[in-house]
């Protein structure tokens, strides 16, 4: 996460996928550190790339895990709160709502 921190240049369209990828496998670990790292690190994924695609594409992900709405599947306890953790460093805005709603419905 530091690395990304330090970082000072945006992450491109490209890497996003794959970074997304690799936190969401951490937020389902078993290991709880991994759970902590990986909030903080899609936090720092979302600031470094806020385009309106990868900002979809992460709440797309994001609400087809187990344990999330979408998926209708129950995840454990503590993944599910990792990934709603997640979905928290979201910022609200108005399409991030339409998309959220018209998944759960």
């Amino acid at each position: 996460m530091q690395f990304f921190e330090a970082y000072p240049h945006p992450i491109d369209s490209d890497t996003f996928p794959c970074l997304l990828a690799l936190i969401l496998n951490s937020a389902e670990s078993i290991n709880v550190l991994a759970h902590q790292g990986s909030v903080g690190l899609f936090k720092v994924l979302i600031q470094k790339s806020p385009t309106d695609s990868n900002i979809e594409l992460a709440v797309n992900e994001l609400l087809t895990l187990p344990g999330l709405p979408k998926a209708r599947k129950t995840g454990k306890p503590d993944h599910q709160t990792a990934l709603y953790s997640i979905l928290f460093m979201l910022t609200p805005s108005l399409s991030i709502s339409s998309l959220v709603a018209s998944i759960v419905h």
